[in-house]
């Protein structure tokens, strides 16, 4: 987790609510889903880069992702992040994490992770996909409150 500052910031690069601003023009992909929707701003060999709108009280899938890892930053509301990962010990590790506005979180390759907007206004988060390829396809659900569960990419 990290919050979102001037500094460690190197000359010239963006401040995570300056890249929030750039990209709010440049729309390449509107993606509705029944949590809300994702907007796709960037993609390249190095990954993607995204918003999320997260409906009001709304969450998204328990869901891992095989070929790559995100980062997140909040930029409007408060985000309630479930993270499952392996770090090679016998036990998962397995966290709740409040974020608010300004704060990020990196979700490691092949982690388990759900994002839930616990308030009653729409939730915004820019998601860096790190890794590969951009393909919505990598997502393996174990659980769903939309009945996605166990279908990749829906």
């Amino acid at each position: 987790m990290g919050k979102i500052g001037q500094e460690g910031k190197r000359p010239g690069e963006l401040s995570e609510d300056e890249k929030f601003e750039t990209l709010r023009g440049k729309v390449l992909e509107v993606v509705q889903a029944p949590w809300g929707k994702h907007i796709l701003h960037e993609k390249g060999e190095w990954g993607a880069l995204k918003t999320l709108h997260v409906n009001p009280k709304a969450r998204t899938s328990d869901q891992s992702h095989q070929k790559r890892s995100e980062h997140w930053a909040v930029v409007q509301g408060r985000a309630r992040v479930f993270l499952e990962c392996d770090l090679g010990e016998e036990h998962p590790v397995k966290r709740v994490v409040e974020l608010g506005v300004g704060e990020t979180i990196t979700i490691p390759l092949k982690a388990w992770h759900r994002l839930e907007n616990p308030d009653d206004k729409e939730m915004l988060v820019i998601v860096e996909q790190i890794s590969g390829l951009y393909d919505e396809k990598d997502i393996k659900r174990r659980d769903d409150d939309y009945g996605r569960a166990n279908k990749a990419g829906q």
